[in-house]
């Protein structure tokens, strides 16, 4: 049975925009917490809550309002932003890196080696874990933008490779199969 979790909405304090730098940052007092009514706090299931604040957010080019995505949508090959990490580290100031991050689009994975969507967002979850994006108890893990590049452009490389073999293959007339 899941654990009830309980916040006070005078704990809970939305920043806008995100980046620190950012001169024209307001913090505004959350008025009313809606978390999902299916939330298990034991596997984190339904994760997600609304946060209504104290005034009206005027929207600009910093401030935009995201959507959850409907549940046919599938940005093949595209790039996913995940978007409001919370409380992550015991001050609660998260560094920007870990407040934004540019990751492939998992559905590539899963069509690739016919892993279902759920295992894919398990196996998603688990690494973000591991990189200690998704934790509250471990502020010392940051994300390494130039790692997480350097990885993509070997994907990348690795791909283009592998297309080359193929192409060179089929021209030649052989018939050529990855393992």
């Amino acid at each position: 049975m899941p654990r009830e979790c309980y916040v006070q909405t005078s704990d809970v304090k939305v920043r806008l925009p995100w980046r620190e730098s950012n001169k024209f940052r307001k913090t505004l007092q959350a008025d009313k917490l809606l978390p999902h009514p299916d939330y298990d706090h034991e596997c984190k299931r339904n994760d997600i809550a609304l946060i209504r604040v104290s005034q009206d957010i005027e929207c600009n080019s910093f401030k935009q309002p995201i959507c959850v995505p409907t549940s046919d949508l599938n940005k093949f090959g595209g790039k996913l932003i995940i978007a409001g990490w919370g409380q992550i580290t015991p001050d609660g100031i998260p560094k920007s890196s870990q407040m934004r991050l540019g990751l492939p689009s998992t559905v590539i994975v899963g069509d690739r080696f016919g892993v279902s969507d759920r295992a894919v967002v398990a196996i998603a979850s688990s690494v973000l874990h591991d990189v200690g994006l998704i934790t509250s108890n471990n502020s010392d893990l940051v994300v390494d933008e130039n790692m997480l590049r350097r990885e993509k452009a070997k994907v990348r490389k690795d791909l283009k490779f592998q297309a080359l073999i193929e192409a060179q293959a089929l021209s030649s007339g052989t018939v050529f199969r990855w393992s």
